[in-house]
């Protein structure tokens, strides 16, 4: 039997992922393998290859050792790849064997030496497949703190919600625990005025239910064309939608990177949410806007419509970011949809705004427990 013990560590010198380290801090004591993948509710593929991350982090002890690790397939069908770090692979395998294949990967970029952002991809079997990205804000590494609770918080939401629950009251509800964590832990040394924007996505029953809030963006690809989903939470978006800012005029704004709401920054917030009819073959991107800042909409479909697997598109299009100036940290989550998770094909003539619905709009001055919830 392998047994699991906690070591000690020097923190600064530990490089792991949201999810990693959520599997390492329930390794308070001696323990085997099964009883961890009991208390983190992962799979024991998924375990296993975190703990060998732990391993070589030194963050934990493996009695007996390890044996080498076979190579992964991540776009294998039935296989979920997540990079967290470039060359730092992981591979999540659906229990039901789904053919829907996802992959993520988060880069630093070219001029910071911290990376704020974080990501999440979980099967949770009959409540869904759950992608996320948070982008963190705040002094003194912060930053990193919020969005790394605000994954946490929504994939162990998510997990425990009731199946019978609606998809967007369970996705909703995780981002509001969300922010109670967040607000929470503000409270702490070093900690004060941190924060995180967040962009969910929990594909169920053919459909992907979205949950934003702040500027992270999720797209979907249908047909060769490239479609934002979220609408972005910014002081710029609003200016612009009111016809108060042209176009052209967006990029040297001083607005340009105000966003008006993000978790963690009040009490109460107003998670914005929309329901897209997935067909056969949508192409889901999630990102923060160290890409959507540094590539345009169009390259990103470019990429999307023409990468042969969806990690040489994650590759390409932080490359593209990286390339010019990569001032931010870079994240984005893929996901590729087969026929048993669409809700049918596409059909001849049909439109794209037909098969999306808005359930929560985001407008400013809208008190947050106001749920129209309306189709």
């Amino acid at each position: 039997m392998m047994t699991i013990r906690p070591k000690a560590y020097d923190l600064k010198q530990v490089r792991l992922s949201a999810q990693e380290g959520f599997v390492l801090s329930r390794v308070v004591g001696p323990m085997a393998l099964h009883e961890l993948v009991d208390l983190s509710g992962l799979d024991e593929a998924s375990v296993l290859a975190i703990v060998r991350r732990l391993v070589d982090e030194g963050t934990v002890d493996v009695d007996p050792p390890l044996e080498p690790a076979e190579s992964a397939e991540p776009d294998e069908p039935g296989a979920f790849g997540v990079i967290d770090e470039p060359a730092t692979p992981v591979s999540l395998v659906s229990p039901a064997k789904q053919k829907m294949a996802a992959f993520g990967m988060s880069d630093v970029g070219v001029a910071r030496t911290n990376n704020e952002d974080a990501f999440r991809i979980a099967e949770m079997g009959a409540r869904g497949l759950l992608l996320v990205v948070c982008d963190g804000m705040g002094g003194e590494n912060a930053g990193e703190v919020a969005s790394a609770l605000a994954v946490d918080a929504i994939s162990e939401h998510v997990a425990a919600a009731p199946v019978a629950e609606d998809a967007a009251d369970t996705l909703r509800a995780a981002v509001d625990e969300a922010n109670e964590r967040v607000v929470a832990a503000a409270v702490e040394p070093g900690r004060k005025g941190m924060g995180t924007t967040v962009v969910a996505v929990l594909v169920r029953d053919g459909h992907a239910y979205t949950a934003e809030v702040g500027d992270s963006r999720a797209y979907v690809l249908r047909g060769g064309a490239l479609m934002q989903i979220t609408k972005d939470q910014t002081y710029v978006a609003l200016l612009l939608e009111q016809g108060l800012l042209a176009p052209e005029a967006v990029k040297g704004s001083v607005a340009k990177n105000v966003v008006l709401q993000a978790v963690g920054k009040a009490p109460s917030m107003l998670v914005a949410q929309r329901r897209l009819a997935l067909r056969s073959g949508d192409r889901l991107l999630l990102c923060s806007d160290g890409l959507s800042s540094y590539v345009k909409d169009d390259e990103i479909q470019g990429v999307l419509a023409k990468s042969a697997s969806l990690e040489q598109a994650c590759t390409d299009l932080i490359a593209m970011a990286n390339a010019r100036g990569g001032h931010d940290n870079v994240t984005i989550v893929t996901a590729l949809v087969d026929a048993a998770r669409a809700e049918k094909d596409s059909a001849p003539g049909e439109t794209f705004d037909e098969t999306l619905t808005t359930l929560r709009p985001y407008a400013v001055g809208e008190p947050a427990d106001d749920d129209p919830h309306a189709d």
